[in-house]
């Protein structure tokens, strides 16, 4: 059992993640805050971008905008799928949806060129054969993987908590811990 703590807020959040296998980690946080994780495997299908646009689309109709964290592998393609995915679930909102992409704001959370450069991320030459490199801007890639995980946990959870206000979680814990004893006292009579 789980109450929703966005429910009522402002904004709602998302986290988008490039690689099934960082989903561990991730989720881990996104669960704890009852947030959506849609992991996108590279460039997003058109069932998640659909699914994502449905969602986002629900939420603006209760007056949510939609903060989407994006963790991404920093090189051509990592970019270009991120790039991808805001683009067509912004034209699915629009045409599918008739609303309009403000309700979805995309903060390109992970990999940038101040986290490689403070947490020392390995980086490997940028593929020039790779035709997006021109439009890349970086002689250098790196994995989302070089992020150790406890430091991917905190960059998520870090980024959740500045968008929720700080009572939303306290309510929320409050109105599960009152409902299980309810439902507790509950079975206990009917034992009786």
């Amino acid at each position: 059992y789980a109450v929703d703590p966005w429910a009522g807020y402002k904004h709602a959040v998302e986290v988008w993640l490039e690689k099934d296998a960082l989903a561990g980690p991730v989720y881990d946080v996104t669960h704890d805050y009852c947030v959506p994780l849609r992991v996108q495997r590279g460039y997003a299908r058109l069932s998640a971008s659909y699914k994502a646009a449905r969602d986002i689309a629900a939420r603006s109709r209760n007056g949510q905008t939609t903060c989407v964290f994006y963790l991404r592998d920093f090189d051509p393609s990592g970019a270009d799928a991120a790039r991808a995915a805001e683009q067509a679930v912004g034209d699915i909102l629009e045409s599918d949806f008739d609303t309009d992409q403000s309700v979805m704001d995309v903060t390109m959370l992970a990999v940038n060129e101040s986290q490689i450069a403070r947490w020392n991320l390995p980086t490997r030459p940028t593929k020039t054969s790779d035709s997006r490199s021109a439009g890349f801007g970086s002689q250098v890639s790196v994995e989302l993987d070089a992020i150790p995980p406890a430091e991917l946990r905190g960059l998520v959870e870090g980024a959740i908590k500045k968008m929720l206000p700080p009572s939303a979680m306290a309510i929320k814990e409050a109105e599960e811990e009152s409902t299980r004893a309810y439902l507790a006292g509950l079975a206990a009579a009917g034992r009786h």
